[in-house]
């Protein structure tokens, strides 16, 4: 195994770079997949807290939005024309909606895909992998092959020329 830091060989088993003293302990772990558990079940919380809080802050971008969308045609009905606290209402409701919509696409982003195996491709729709038969498999084409024929055909030409 490499220190990340100093890029030094070390042996698996050893704690701690024998260069620059960096701590290898869970460098160790990952290399061999024995990753902590617990430090697993804090990143997914983690990630889950993260995840509903950029919900929490569309739904409610989206709502404050709303309140200035109404705060700012109340003023406008209220016979006061329009003005500048008017159209910073405006302003401010949109740019809370376009913030909202913002947030909420992040989060269905962030959200992992849940395949259904009825909605995974089939090897043969995909055609990546090899055919049952080894009878069906075409070697590609040679390069000196080619060459070799093309190398004949002018040493024929040069032949008949002489």
């Amino acid at each position: 195994m490499y220190c990340p830091k100093c890029a030094e060989p070390n042996n698996d088993d050893v704690k701690f770079c024998r260069s620059c003293g960096e701590n290898l302990s869970v460098i160790a772990q990952a290399m061999t997949r024995r990753f902590p558990s617990a430090m697993l079940g804090k990143l997914d919380a983690y990630l889950e807290r993260k995840n509903e809080r950029i919900r929490r802050d569309s739904i409610s971008n989206a709502v404050i939005g709303c309140l200035f969308l109404f705060i700012g045609i109340s003023q406008l009905l209220s016979g006061d024309g329009l003005n500048g606290t008017v159209i910073l209402t405006f302003l401010a409701a949109c740019f809370l909606f376009v913030w909202s919509f913002w947030d909420f696409l992040v989060f269905k982003r962030s959200q992992s895909p849940n395949l259904n195996p009825s909605e995974i491709p089939s090897a043969s729709a995909t055609k990546e992998l090899l055919p049952e038969r080894q009878s069906e498999i075409v070697p590609p084409p040679s390069v000196t092959e080619q060459t070799t024929r093309h190398l004949d055909t002018i040493s024929r030409s040069t032949d008949k020329n002489l």
